[in-house]
């Protein structure tokens, strides 16, 4: 199977759901790149061209810790022009 033959799918935005999103939001700009295209309580949208939203990350009110012996966020991707 040939995951980059015609057609072509791709997502426009990735959405977290987060427990620290300070914590988040330094470890995705430090270690990422990412720029903050917007910002508010609970909520950041990042960029990496200043201009294009790419990922949300969402602090919930009341959000609980993730419980032992399950999983988190796997994997996700993106396909960006370059590394710059």
């Amino acid at each position: 199977m040939n995951f980059h033959s015609k057609p072509h799918t791709y997502v426009g935005q990735v959405h977290l759901l987060v427990s620290d999103l300070e914590r988040s939001i330094t470890f995705y700009k430090g270690m990422i790149g990412f720029q903050v295209l917007e910002q508010t309580k609970n909520q950041a949208v990042l960029t990496a061209d200043g201009t294009t939203p790419l990922l949300t990350i969402e602090q919930p009110e009341g959000v609980q810790p993730k419980q032992p012996r399950t999983t988190g966020l796997y994997h996700f991707a993106l396909l960006l022009p370059n590394r710059k």
